[in-house]
């Protein structure tokens, strides 16, 4: 009775070079993501020393999304403002705004800013039509910043393992080097 068991059954039909293109995929969109929320991260640090002018809410209103998982909700916040005689019209709230299962954290927004009420709006003196309503770096900003971290590590190393992986399987000559096919 022959026990052995040949690795290809176990693994599957994944050839290395799907494994590959996974783990580059992975990787890719990791440094995307990372890169985000870097670049955000970086305007939210930048917007605590934004000058601010006064605006209005122009739209207050909660906004829901409902799927196999649950619903989410968040506020959408609309506001005007004025810089140096021109029109601006904005919509962010904070860096890093997220939506959430529970609709009472977007009903805390709603009542921060319902419409007709005037805000401070802080713009980007470079990009006026940046804009925040709550400067700084907030929670939010934790997920794009920890998915992309984890996207980049995890597909790197499934990359560096499935290249490593690859060449020592590749058939080899005397002196050690690859043959190719």
């Amino acid at each position: 009775m022959n026990m052995s068991i040949r690795v290809s059954s176990i693994r599957g039909t994944s050839s290395p070079v799907k494994t590959m293109l996974l783990a580059g995929l992975f990787f890719v969109i990791g440094v995307i993501v990372l890169l985000w929320g870097i670049t955000s991260s970086q305007s939210a640090f930048k917007s605590v020393n934004w000058p601010s002018v006064s605006g209005m809410v122009t739209d207050a209103h909660m906004s829901s999304s409902s799927d196999n998982d649950g619903t989410t909700y968040s506020a959408k916040i609309s506001y005007s403002y004025q810089v140096n005689g021109q029109v601006y019209g904005g919509s962010r709230v904070s860096f890093g705004d997220v939506s959430t299962s529970n609709s009472g954290d977007a009903q805390k927004v709603l009542a921060r800013y319902p419409t007709g009420a005037t805000v401070s709006v802080y713009y980007n003196p470079a990009a006026p039509s940046q804009t925040v309503l709550e400067p700084g770096f907030s929670a939010g900003l934790l997920l794009p910043l920890g998915i992309g971290t984890l996207f980049t590590l995890v597909g790197g190393l499934m990359l560096i393992s499935s290249i490593t992986a690859y060449l020592r399987a590749s058939p080899k000559n005397d002196d050690g080097m690859t043959l190719q096919s």
